[in-house]
């Protein structure tokens, strides 16, 4: 028997009333055991327990002592530790005494006088074994609670039954997130799934685990207040003790701060396919051009956004009309406007906790750290910078002038701040206004309830038949006759009230019905058009084209009606990825004596090569340049060049948002074939302009 390996760390707590036999006793133990307590009775015992009871693994006492006997004392010890080892001496063997003993749940019960020391000290290792055991389980309670702890309270874990309904979660997760545990127990883990998470992530993600395999990927989420976050997740299956599998622990890592930085480098989508088709053409010029402007750079916006602390104010200003500018006069004129263009913001921007960058070509960024300062540039921005209180006129070496007004888009925060401000600059450009700001106080409740009320209301009035089209005349210069009539898609509502459906289009995108919205739109045309009063334009994006059932179905369409009369008018915008494709639809549509004219021609994102490489009839002017030509000598000038650069190519041209007769004046000097607008006539039925 070791008794150095057994007994050298158990504490004993021995107790007699009887002097002799107590250091006959105490002989033996102390032979085996290095720390023993001695009590000289009840009373005695019992207090030195409560001193020190963590400290005792093993309680040696005996049964019948005066002032409290050993029955009493080892009661009230485990009334304090329940799990107390307990062994009892006492000089009579009796059924009472073992009943008291095993009614207390004493661990060994022994006669006395001790006889044979041998068969006395095994029971005591025995039981030194067993102490030394529940010391070893309290020691990895102990440390298991700590490292629970430390898992709940800095560790992102849900744990997860078989169906995938979570059972536990970390507080650190729960803080996180901002949920309360209530919300999220019992709840599956779309209570945190944003709503753009692919089904195709999701089916990877449960065809994995369901073999019992470990998955690991990224997932957007979204926390209680609606705010957006990335996660990198590691899910396991979780065995109990017969390896039967019960659940799913999932490890999550907060990613975002590196999906922000990773976006931050993608080259934001108004300026993307613009500066890839030119990036071999005009590298050398843009690096001359940096160098000339000494602002700091794209990189230095992406690090210095990654570094934010609080909430910023991120301004994107996109210089409209550059890459026709460039088109036109060259490289060396953009670069007189960028340059001067950084002259008169660097003027504007002077506060130290404002910086100005230069993103390329046709960008500049302001980003505002100081929320003091927020409204400050808010109105600058409104009142000088976009309002041209300068000047900013741009000559060449023939005298033609060139419009470099500014478009804006602004958002506010943190996080994803850069791709919200870029949102807001798309949004005003596609809607030609100067400026938009990112509402990021809306939550992303409140704006799928938005959506999924636009896309009632639409798919409700497609479904019905409810979508009309309007026409608006085009008139001849030469003689002032209707040349033609463009139709223009209109919802009726329940109400009777016909709104535009502009504001439905995206939820149409979104929900796979665009194509069908274009058929019914497309057909109602082609029944005006069948009547044969007039000539008709009809409108087409380049989502239809790109679409082989849509060409089909105009093809059909054409099979049945002819296409002599028939314009179709392709938006010119930054969707258009493959020419040669629009190139094929207008030989196919040509083949049956349709027209082709380009919308919104010269709005910035106009590549006049490709453009005229196309066999086009008419180009539409942008109705933004046409509303400003009598107020700004500019656009004049631009109006001019385009009307002057499409004339030589032998295409006419249109002038749209035509309304007072000062433009109609101005118009017509500047020597446009067409004209569109309410001087003329607002869109309305085909029965108001006697077509049916």
């Amino acid at each position: 028997m070791n008794k150095e390996n057994l007994t050298k760390d158990i504490k004993l707590l021995y107790v007699e009333d009887n002097s002799e036999l107590r250091e006959e006793t105490l002989e033996i133990l102390e032979y085996y055991f290095q720390d023993i307590v001695v009590a000289k009775n009840g009373e005695e015992g019992l207090e030195l327990y409560q001193k020190e009871f963590e400290k005792f693994d093993i309680v040696l006492s005996d049964i019948e002592m005066p002032k409290m006997d050993g029955v009493l004392m080892c009661k009230k010890i485990k009334e304090i530790k329940q799990d107390q080892i307990v062994v009892l001496l006492s000089a009579y063997d009796t059924k009472e005494h073992l009943k008291e003993a095993i009614n207390l749940g004493v661990d060994k019960f022994i006669v006395k006088p001790v006889v044979d020391a041998y068969d006395f000290i095994s029971s005591l290792v025995t039981l030194s074994e067993k102490a030394l055991l529940k010391i070893e389980y309290k020691k990895k309670d102990f440390l298991l609670e700590q490292k629970t702890k430390i898992i709940n309270e800095n560790i992102f874990m849900t744990v997860s039954n078989l169906d995938g309904e979570i059972t536990e979660i970390s507080k650190a997760y729960l803080d996180f997130t901002g949920f309360k545990k209530e919300e999220v127990i019992g709840k599956n883990h779309s209570i945190f799934r944003n709503k753009s998470a692919g089904e195709k992530i999701i089916k990877d993600l449960w065809s994995t685990i369901l073999k019992d395999k470990v998955w690991v990927g990224e997932l957007k989420n979204n926390k209680a207040t609606n705010e957006e976050y990335w996660i990198n997740t590691t899910i396991s299956p979780l065995y109990d003790y017969h390896h039967q599998k019960v659940g799913y622990t999932a490890i999550v890592q907060d990613i975002t701060n590196a999906k922000r930085l990773e976006s931050l480098f993608i080259t934001d989508g108004v300026t993307e396919i613009e500066n890839k088709k030119n990036e071999d053409q005009f590298t050398e010029s843009v690096k001359n051009l940096g160098a000339m402007i000494e602002l700091p750079s794209r990189e230095a916006l992406i690090k210095d956004l990654s570094l934010l602390q609080e909430d910023a104010m991120l301004i994107l200003l996109h210089i409209n009309q550059i890459n026709s500018i460039k088109d036109l006069y060259g490289m060396q004129t953009v670069s007189k406007i960028v340059l001067q263009k950084s002259k008169q913001l660097s003027q504007v921007i002077i506060d130290k906790d404002v910086t100005l960058y230069c993103l390329n070509i046709q960008e500049f960024a302001i980003l505002v750290r100081s929320k003091t300062l927020f409204e400050k540039y808010m109105e600058l921005l409104k009142y000088s910078i976009l309002t041209n209180s300068y000047e900013d006129n741009y000559y060449t070496e023939d005298e033609n002038s060139s419009i470099t007004e500014f478009t804006a888009g602004v958002s506010y925060g943190m996080l994803n701040v850069f791709n919200q401000a870029d949102i807001a600059l798309q949004d005003a450009i596609m809607s030609k206004k100067n400026l938009f700001v990112y509402n990021n106080n809306q939550s992303t409740l409140e704006l799928q309830k938005t959506t999924l009320k636009r896309l009632k209301i639409y798919k409700k009035a497609l479904n019905e038949g409810n979508v009309v089209p309007y026409f608006q005349p085009i008139i001849d210069v030469k003689n002032n006759s209707v040349m033609k009539y463009e139709a223009l898609a209109r919802l009726v509502l329940d109400n009777g009230e016909v709104v535009s459906p502009c504001h439905f289009l995206d939820s149409s995108k979104q929900d796979n019905t665009f194509e069908f919205f274009s058929r019914q739109m497309i057909q109602k045309v082609f029944n005006v058009y069948a009547k044969k009063k007039a000539n008709i334009s009809i409108n087409i994006a380049y989502e239809n084209i790109n679409s082989p059932t849509m060409r089909e179905y105009i093809k059909n369409r054409l099979d049945k009606y002819g296409g002599d009369g028939i314009t179709f008018e392709i938006v010119e915008s930054e969707d258009i990825e493959d020419y040669d494709l629009i190139e094929d639809f207008i030989k196919m549509v040509k083949s049956y004596k349709c027209k082709i004219s380009i919308d919104d021609f010269g709005s910035g994102y106009s590549n006049f090569t490709n453009i005229i490489k196309l066999d086009i009839d008419y180009i539409k002017l942008d109705g933004s340049l046409i509303e400003k030509i009598n107020i700004d000598k500019n656009v004049e000038h631009m109006v001019v060049a385009l009307i002057e650069f499409v004339r030589n190519a032998k295409i006419k041209t249109i002038a749209e948002f035509v309304s007072t007769k000062e433009l109609d004046a101005k118009v017509r000097e500047l020597g446009v074939d067409y004209i569109q607008g309410y001087l003329y006539g607002e869109p309305n039925s085909a029965e108001s302009y006697g077509l049916i």
